[in-house]
This record gives C-alpha cells, structure tokens and sequence, in this order.
C-alpha cells in the first residue's frame, strides 16, 4: 500500500498544523519508509523533504480563467488542476491519498477527478459550535466572514465526498457527526502527539530565557492567538482580581490584549509576542502555572505541551479540553471570572497540590506520541483501502494502464 501525503501546509498552514504535518509525517516515514510519499507543489527547502520520497506536482499557470475574487471561477481553476495532477499520482502507484489539512486548495470536485481513495482531517470547525464573533479576530471584516462561511460549506461537503475523515477529538467527532451530519462509522478519532522537545528544563535554561524577555519568577504563562475564543480578556481579568506576587506573562499577537481595557496590575502583565519552539519550551518549564481556558479548542495542543514541561495547567470544561486533560488539570468554566480566578488561586497557593498536578501532568501527556498517532492513521489508511479489495483493484487498474 503506497500513501500519498499533501504537505504544502508546510507552507502556509497555521503554526499547529504545520506541526501536525511535520510530526505525523516524520513518524510515519520512520515506520513505513518508502510506502509513504510526500506530494506538494512548489520547491521547498524544509528539511522533512530529505527524510523520505518527494514529488512535485505540476502546477498549471492561473491565466484568465483564475479570478481571486470569483469563488465558482476559482472551484474551475482548482478542477483542472487536479486533472493535472492525476495522472501524475497513478504513475506513483498511490492507493490513498491523505489531505491532513482541510485548507486550501480543497473543493469537493477534487474526490470526484482523483481515482483513488481520499481522506481528509478535519482539525477543528469551531464555526458549528459558537458565534462568528468569537471565531474571528478585530482584523475580518464581515465580507471575510461570508466567504469564510462559504468556503466552510465546501469543505464539509468535499469532507463527505472521502472516504475516511480523521478528527482530533471524540468532542469534534460528536460536532461533526451531529452538526455536519458525517456518519460516524466515517470519522475516526486520532489524538496529536507530543514532540519529545516539550520537556522540564533545567534552571539555568530557563532563566537565560527569562533574561532574554525581561520576566522574573515567579510567573503564570497564557499562550493566545487573535481568535476571541481563547478568552484572553477573562484571563487578565481574572488574573488583576488575585492578590498575587506573580507577573502574567502572555505568548502571543499584540491583538490578544489590545481591547481588554483598563488593568489596575499593567506592570506585572508581560507581552512576549510570538516565540519559537526552544523559548516557549523555557516558558512552560518556568511558570507555576499555565492558564487555559479557551472557550473553544478541537483538542488544545498547549495543554499537552504545558504538561510535557512539568507545568500545572488550569483550562476549560468546554468541548475537547477535559478529554485531553483527564484528571491533570483543574478545569474551569470559561465563562465565568470567579471560576477562573479560583482555579488558579488554588494552584498559586497550594504546593502541595501544585506538585500534585505538575506529576500527574508528567504521567497524562505519555498518551500522546507521534509514533502512536502514526500507528493509528496507518490503520485508518489501510481500512479505506483494503475495503472490498479496494487496493488490489487499484493497482491491478493502474498496471494495465502503464502498460
């Protein structure tokens, strides 16, 4: 059985996906070898690419048909390209087709034009679950919305058009399963991994870090984006209502925080802006606590990634979150600012049970891994293609048509 993987995420994906891409093909390529293939679409020096077998797909040039602002003009141009592209798959002998991000480009004419078996994962579709408002940041405009909401609809039907659609979450699967309407025999639930980076760092890292960004101990660690949905604003709220020693210290865009308003403890509320991998992983090993509570997560890799570095973690009783955190973490309602500011008092202020959540932390995350999730999409992959024989059929097929 030969796997195709679609890796342009690595381009232009959200740092999480991009993330997944490289980590769950990493894992594979080291367990399956040459049956995995890694197909995209431009020259790339991304080191993934001398791991295993790469192929560049043929691009067609845009032309007059290609019109960025006509969604039926762009499905057209999509379509031709992946008629392109087909016959450059049969000549590698693919039998499955892995999409590992529903980004673009992925019209559901793309399952009708490609003779193979196709799946897809859905990371998250937070749209089905909670209002607009909290989905998007200050920045989308509501004509973004529409078209954002538009392309949503075309990905939930391309989605139904495959054969197997993997989620990271039996909380997205319930969403999708009630909401999208997939069957459920059709979604399958395959956890992220953990990349062994994320560990306790020794002290004399960490603080060579936190000289680097101007913070002292002791300090709390939330990470955001711009999306509202990760409750910035109750975080600091919560976090100005503590009688506390303890800087807040906030990963992420100056947009996270922008509209909070007044913060009677602005001093001790530290942006860092976005940091790289090494840095955040100081970060993580240095706090006392990790605050978390998004009010929408389809699996919250930081919550495993705090964990992994020996951080207690206070985060949400919404949709994924308690699933991945089990008993490792307290666990807040999101909405409510007292409830947030007591769960992370208790951590603050109780050693005992501080340690108590830093080792169950430590035990929790060894759920996760890389090779694990591999293992499992590799079932997944032989399961749509060894239905009803599918895969002989396929290369039988092809055999005749190369010769």
């Amino acid at each position: 059985m030969k796997v195709g993987i679609i890796t342009d995420g690595l381009e232009y994906a959200p740092l999480s996906i991009r993330s997944y891409i490289e980590n769950l093909a990493r894992a594979l390529l080291k367990i399956h070898g040459d049956d995995i293939i890694l197909l995209h679409r431009q020259k790339s020096s991304h080191p993934l690419y001398r791991e295993g077998k790469e192929i560049l797909l043929p691009v067609i040039d845009k032309g007059s048909l290609y019109n960025p602002v006509s969604f039926v003009r762009r499905r057209i141009h999509d379509f031709f390209y992946y008629v392109k592209i087909r016959d450059s798959l049969e000549e590698q002998g693919i039998d499955v087709l892995h999409f590992p991000d529903l980004g673009r480009p992925a019209p559901p004419l793309c399952a009708a034009t490609l003779p193979l078996r196709i799946v897809v994962t859905n990371h998250g579709m937070a749209q089905l679950s909670l209002p607009a408002r909290l989905c998007y940041g200050r920045t989308v405009s509501m004509q973004q919305v529409i078209e954002l909401k538009e392309f949503l609809k075309w990905r939930l039907i391309f989605a139904k058009r495959c054969e197997a659609l993997i989620t990271v979450s039996e909380s997205e699967k319930r969403i999708l399963c009630e909401k999208g309407s997939f069957p459920e025999e059709k979604v399958h639930v395959i956890y992220h991994g953990v990349s062994p980076d994320f560990s306790p760092q020794p002290m004399t890292t960490v603080e060579n870090v936190l000289k680097k960004y101007g913070i002292e101990r002791p300090y709390v660690l939330h990470t955001s984006a711009y999306q509202p949905k990760k409750n910035t604003k109750r975080v600091v709220k919560a976090f100005d209502t503590l009688e506390t020693d303890h800087s807040l210290v906030i990963v992420g865009p100056e947009q996270a925080i922008q509209t909070i308003g007044e913060v009677k403890k602005k001093d001790k509320v530290i942006m860092v802006g976005f940091v790289d991998k090494k840095d955040l992983i100081s970060l993580y090993s240095g706090a006392e606590a990790f605050v978390f509570p998004s009010l929408h997560e389809s699996f919250g890799m930081p919550i495993v990634e705090a964990m992994a570095c020996g951080c207690p973690v206070v985060t949400s009783h919404e949709f994924s979150m308690p699933e991945v955190a089990g008993d490792a973490a307290v666990l807040v309602n999101p909405y409510s600012l007292e409830d947030i500011t007591s769960g992370l008092r208790k951590v603050l202020t109780d050693l005992t049970f501080r340690e108590e959540l830093r080792e169950r932390g430590l035990k929790r995350v060894q759920k996760f891994s890389w090779e694990r999730s591999a293992e499992e999409h590799w079932k997944v992959y032989e399961k749509v293609c060894y239905n009803d024989h599918g895969c002989a059929q396929d290369l039988n097929r092809q055999s005749v048509r190369r010769t």
